[in-house]
């Protein structure tokens, strides 16, 4: 009687834990995509839909919109990430500059974005296989 409750334990054990191997990538990709969406929607909530123009003039990037001007030296991008909707240049203070691929004419945001990644020596990244 124990030696069958033990072999039903283990049959049960070892059924819940090849579904938890199994389930395991599915729901990790949920919780990055989830992650990604809250962090964007967290600390850029201000920026988001607001317009701005860039201008890169030698080595340095100008920004301007919403009431706002920043320059940034080329150096102090730290990377460039593409996933499928949107392209990431990530500065090294921390920050980042966003842009969308749906809206923005692709053409010339991978131009601009290919030719910054030229200019500041960065190689465009795709980080994971992030689906959408």
């Amino acid at each position: 009687m124990v030696l069958l409750q033990r072999i039903s334990g283990l049959i049960v054990f070892s059924c819940v834990a090849a579904a938890a191997l199994v389930l395991f990538p599915f729901y990790w990709r949920w919780a990055l995509k989830r992650g990604y969406s809250k962090q964007v929607d967290e600390h850029y909530k201000n920026a988001l839909g607001a317009e701005e123009s860039l201008e890169l003039d030698g080595t340095v990037l100008r920004s301007t919109g919403k009431g706002m001007k920043s320059e940034i030296e080329l150096t102090e991008i730290e990377g460039i990430a593409v996933i499928p909707t949107h392209y990431f240049v990530f500065l090294k203070a921390g920050g980042a500059y966003i842009y969308p691929k749906d809206e923005i004419d692709r053409g010339q945001l991978t131009g601009f974005v290919d030719f910054l990644s030229e200019q500041s020596g960065k190689p465009i990244t795709k980080p994971l296989n992030f689906k959408m």
